[in-house]
């Protein structure tokens, strides 16, 4: 077994021991910066059939942020802030 394979045994074994004691059920919601809101669009509505649910505006000259609703409880957020090319 390689050091990376018990370094990843010991964080598995470690993150499982936790998720014992956090009252964590799921996630509300995850965002992510993008470059193209277009193509993040035609990903999330287009291709996984997401509806885009609603807008927060962002602050004054920054961008808004698009939701994107995956079931009644939980939220895709995208802003288009990146510049292209970026990671």
């Amino acid at each position: 077994m390689t050091y990376m394979s018990r370094g990843i045994l010991l964080l598995l074994a470690a993150l499982s021991a936790l998720a014992d004691e956090l009252p964590i059920a799921g996630l509300a919601g995850v965002g992510f910066r993008v470059s193209n809101l277009e193509a993040a669009r035609a990903f999330y509505s287009g291709v996984l059939g997401f509806e885009e649910a609603f807008r927060i505006p962002g602050p004054p000259g920054g961008a808004d942020t698009y939701c994107f609703k995956v079931n009644d409880h939980q939220f895709i957020e995208v802003t288009p802030d990146l510049p292209p090319g970026a990671a």
